[in-house]
């Protein structure tokens, strides 16, 4: 991303210097502002190298769900939780509920994507090898624009 950034800066800055000649008052404001756009490209690597690690290394599984139900995002860990791959889930919307709570779950799962927040609700699920664990499940909802863009979760054992 970065290289591309100062790519652009850089043709911006050719440009501008051949269009104004010796034009040296602007030529050294591109270069200040390429500067700056290469220090916040930088510091843009850096939050996303610690949000990426954050993330990765949670004992949570943390996961993003779409409004329609499917999940845009879940870490790797999921399947020390829910036996299943990251890229088994990912854009699916997994049927993991045990039977015993899928009907009082579906109405949290409906106030979650309604934008309402939940906090340690606790409920069963199976996983992939047909294994019962009781998990909690807190979330917020995510909002651009005032329209629902995603719900945030945080899934735990609690078995």
């Amino acid at each position: 991303m970065s290289n591309l950034l100062n790519s652009l800066a850089k043709k911006m800055v050719k440009k501008d210097c051949q269009d104004l000649g010796t034009g040296n008052g602007r030529l050294k404001e591109l270069r200040k502002l390429t500067e700056q756009l290469s220090d916040n490209s930088r510091e843009i690597n850096r939050l996303e190298t610690e949000y990426r690690n954050m993330v990765e290394n949670a004992t949570d599984v943390i996961m993003l769900t779409r409004p329609d139900g499917s999940i845009a995002y879940i870490s790797k860990n999921c399947i020390d939780l829910l036996g299943y791959e990251y890229s088994e889930l990912v854009n699916t919307i997994p049927c993991i509920i045990h039977p015993d709570d899928n009907f009082r779950i579906r109405e949290h799962f409906n106030q979650a994507l309604s934008g309402k927040s939940g906090t340690e609700i606790k409920y069963k699920i199976v996983t992939k090898t047909g294994e019962t664990k009781e998990i909690s499940h807190s979330w917020v909802p995510i909002f651009v624009n005032s329209k629902l863009y995603l719900v945030t979760s945080v899934l735990k054992s609690v078995t």
